[in-house]
């Protein structure tokens, strides 16, 4: 999986949205002494298809849009 994916809504790619959806979710914190830090949020991720420099199209299976955290 690639680092960085070009924005679903830029022209220059020529992206097809497949999904979008909101969800909320919980950080997940691999130290089992800071689990108290977890927190709640909620985000719109989208799943899409653009087609790279190289004329492949390349899949994308979720990239986020935007996120709210909720208050504690």
């Amino acid at each position: 999986m690639a680092a960085h994916y070009p924005h679903p809504f830029d022209p220059k790619h020529k992206a097809t949205i497949h999904r979008r959806w909101a969800e909320t979710r919980m950080t997940d914190c691999p130290v089992p002494a800071a689990a108290k830090y977890n927190k709640r949020y909620t985000a719109e991720f989208v799943e899409y298809t653009f087609i790279n420099n190289k004329g492949k199209k390349v899949y994308v299976e979720e990239y986020c849009l935007w996120i709210k955290w909720e208050d504690q």
